[in-house]
């Protein structure tokens, strides 16, 4: 044990990544939020409506609450609970790690009826509800009947054109106002959107809409204002007229009554600064001036001037995330922070690792201050790094060549911070095997052994992470038996990991005892502890806010939601402009599925399909979370082990290579003993077993 420690480096290293531990663990992050942006919730009797990052004592008590019903950008949001579970109104104890609890909301959506003149017709809709609040994606039809006297004309608002009845789809506050004429005169209306703000025909001035009766064929001007400010912070700008017209332009009327609208965009003010002054500046992803869409995500940016790094942002928001995706809603106030760059304290998440011969993709985690900025240098030319920096925890990505020597050989890949990680790799021609890729151990811990199965005269090195695991033998030639000890668990399920020559041995440690999250996920089910781990690193990962849906099967978009979240978190930018069209903006996880089309994750289910609702597959689920991890893009190849670790999946099948990587990773033993069920569907139990070994594993 004591040359492989020192070929690796582990011992100072650990012993800096243990101090930087002991540090940390005086409080732990804990982020509350609202599943929509913009809602407001109640911590410790302070209102908040963006969400927000605490720093508590493992043990402090705290009370969470939420208003309910709330609305918001004419949707009314009804609380359904926690993704922690309990009542809206409760008292929680800190964890001693990091936590989210996310306030669940169901969406209806307003409708908003009219008529002008307001007693030339009615407009009634296909379905009354309750104050005119509508299911999201409800389809409505909408019927205007005139009264004695009048004709239908049309539709203005966030409508056009003389359908009637008028398909109306509730994804989103909905106005709609059905014009009426005085039956057989040639009636002009110039009206705005939304309705109620100034126009003028000719000399006349007022608030739309306003009526005209004028010849047919005679010339006028019609205008509206190019700017209204109806507050400090709010205001509408002109953006266009519905006959294509500039602000204000002339227009010939016809033998029939016609409909002219003016369409205006409500902003909002974003009012930005940063401490201190020198510190570093933001930028926007839209709304440079100040002003901002209502309704619209604006992506703030800290940009850390030279000798500064980012620690925050305050006011309307205390979340570290950078990029911070923000809902402009209403108006805000946000305060970009800044601190001196020398105050970061960073590591890797373990000592090293070792390699097979024939070279690998893989990455390597690093733990870091948030809006901690670092760079990675490797110091062996046949170990390129693919990503070699970051802010905050991250992840190094590296390409190791095939060893063609006879003897194995180390890299070192340095932090910025100081700290280096140590890489062996096998001789050419060594290969090793574990006899098994994942195993559970009881809370109390103990001595364990692996068999590394391997031809003569070869060497192999293993490394362990956490630092609750620790190698009795790290090293051995032509096979042998790897002997570790797992500490004592004296809290709630935690995973780790040995590693021999790229062969991966996952550890699932229980815990004493842990409270079950969802009534459907019993401390006996088979996966109950990678659910609870799950559910500690992902918010609302149930199927309900009481329920996971076990063995229900993984669709398409929540296998989006899952990785994305995985890898960023919540709060990221990701592409507008829709890539699949059965996904639209509207889609509600359609920015998860537009950052896996981004990262080059997933090409879709056809050039132009994603299809969101299909079941994935096990070998579609290997492809996403290996090129999600490797950060390896569709089509790139990456290096693997050619020898078939499954019989139903030959070196032909579509997913071969990355099934393979699964199993070398130590993240499947596959369906049985001998197979892995490439064509079967995933369930939810089972993908939540895949993500934690994927992405929550040292």
């Amino acid at each position: 044990m004591r040359r492989i420690s020192k070929a690796l480096g582990f011992v100072p290293l650990l012993a800096a990544f243990h101090a930087a531990s002991a540090r940390a663990q005086t409080t732990v992050p804990v982020s509350v939020i609202t599943r929509y942006n913009g809602l407001y919730f109640y911590v410790d009797s302070n209102s908040y409506n963006v969400s927000q990052q605490f720093q508590w004592a493992p043990g402090s008590r705290h009370t969470l609450s939420v208003l309910s019903p709330q609305y918001s950008c004419g949707g009314k949001y009804t609380f359904t609970g926690w993704s922690t579970g309990g009542p809206m109104m409760q008292t929680v104890i800190a964890p001693a790690s990091p936590i989210t609890y996310m306030a669940n909301y169901s969406i209806e959506y307003g409708l908003t009826l009219a008529a002008s003149p307001a007693s030339a017709g009615t407009v009634t809709p296909s379905t009354v509800r309750p104050e005119n609040y509508y299911s999201a994606g409800t389809l409505l039809q909408v019927t205007a009947t005139p009264a004695a006297g009048y004709e239908f004309a049309g539709w203005t608002g966030e409508y056009s054109g003389a359908a009637n009845p008028l398909s109306v789809q509730m994804d989103g506050f909905r106005s709609v106002t059905a014009i009426f004429h005085k039956t057989g005169a040639p009636t002009v209306t110039v009206t705005t959107n939304p309705p109620g703000y100034p126009v003028f025909g000719d000399q006349v001035q007022g608030p739309g809409p306003l009526s005209f009766e004028w010849a047919a064929g005679s010339t006028h001007t019609i205008g509206a204002r190019a700017l209204i400010q109806v507050t400090d912070s709010s205001r509408y700008i002109f953006s266009s007229w519905s006959d294509g017209g500039p602000l204000s332009h002339a227009i010939t009327t016809g033998s029939s009554p016609g409909i002219y609208t003016a369409n205006l965009l409500a902003q909002v003010k974003l009012s930005i600064t940063t401490s201190p002054p020198g510190g570093g500046a933001v930028t926007l992803s839209r709304g440079s001036d100040g002003w901002v869409d209502q309704a619209s995500t604006v992506a703030l940016t800290a940009v850390p001037a030279p000798g500064f790094r980012f620690a925050g942002w305050s006011g309307d928001s205390s979340t570290q995330d950078n990029p911070f995706q923000l809902l402009m809603d209403t108006a805000h106030t946000i305060t970009a922070n800044f601190l001196p760059a020398s105050a970061c304290s960073l590591a890797f998440r373990r000592p090293g690792t070792s390699l097979a011969s024939f070279g690998d993709t893989g990455r390597i985690d690093v733990a870091a201050d948030a809006q901690c900025p670092w760079t990675a240098s490797s110091d062996a030319n046949w170990l390129k790094l693919t990503a070699a920096s970051g802010t905050g925890n991250g992840a190094i990505h590296y390409v190791a060549e095939a060893n063609a020597s006879g003897q194995p050989r180390t890299a070192h890949i340095q932090l910025s911070s100081g700290s280096a990680y140590s890489i062996i790799q096998a001789a050419y021609g060594c290969m090793f095997q574990l006899d098994t890729g994942s195993t559970t151990v009881a809370a109390e811990g103990g001595p364990f052994s692996v068999i590394v199965s391997g031809p003569r005269n070869c060497a192999w090195f293993a490394s362990a992470a956490p630092d609750w695991i620790t190698m009795a033998s790290g090293e051995g030639q032509s096979g042998g038996s790897l002997r570790f000890t797992v500490a004592p668990n004296f809290a709630g399920p935690r995973t780790g990991s040995v590693v021999v020559a790229g062969q991966t041995l996952k550890i699932l440690q229980k815990g004493p005892a842990t409270p079950v999250s969802f009534t459907d996920v019993t401390s006996g089910h088979p996966f109950f502890d990678y659910i609870q781990l799950l559910n500690r690193h992902i918010p609302n990962a149930g199927c309900t806010s009481a329920s996971f849906c076990p063995d229900a099967p993984t669709t398409r978009s929540q296998m989006a939601v899952w990785i994305i979240q995985s890898l960023l978190g919540d709060s990221f930018t990701f592409s507008t402009a829709p890539y699949f069209s059965d996904v639209p903006p509207s889609h509600p996880q359609f920015r998860y599925i537009q950052k896996m089309k981004d990262l080059g994750i997933t090409n879709g289910c056809t050039l132009s399909a994603y299809c969101p609702d299909d079941a994935v597959t096990r070998g579609q689920m290997a492809a996403f979370l290996m090129r999600a991890r490797l950060d390896v893009p569709s089509g790139q190849p990456f290096p693997y082990p050619a020898s078939t670790s499954f019989s139903d999946v030959p070196a032909t099948d579509l997913f071969f290579p990355y099934i393979q990587k699964l199993r070398e990773a130590g993240i499947t033993n596959g369906c049985s003993a001998a197979a892995y069920c490439p064509a079967a569907p995933t369930t939810l139990g089972q993908m939540a077993v895949f993500v934690v070994r994927t992405f929550f594993t040292p």
